[in-house]
């Protein structure tokens, strides 16, 4: 119960930060490593892991969280993170 009552208000946060464009230097690397966390539990690296030795997702064989991971890693490229020490000044 506390592991999902955390992820969902981690999600928010996350959400929150895209949608208004505050804090997105510091969560955007959280959301990074949150998608990545996701893809290699929940989702068992996108693999073809059930009891059948199939996938309920045919034709998705990297699963939605690493999809996400890449867009999160787009956004820190554009963003530039981490800053540059000559642009801070």
């Amino acid at each position: 119960m506390l592991f999902a009552v955390l992820a969902s208000l981690l999600e928010a946060v996350l959400a929150w930060s895209l949608i208004t464009g505050r804090f997105l230097r510091l969560l955007l690397p959280v959301g990074f490593l949150y998608s990545l966390a996701i893809w290699s539990t929940a989702e068992g690296f996108g693999g073809p892991y059930t009891a059948m030795g199939q996938t309920g997702m045919t034709g998705n064989m990297f699963g939605n969280a690493v999809l996400y991971a890449v867009i999160f890693l787009t956004f820190m490229v554009a963003y530039r993170w981490p800053q540059r020490i000559e642009e801070r000044s």
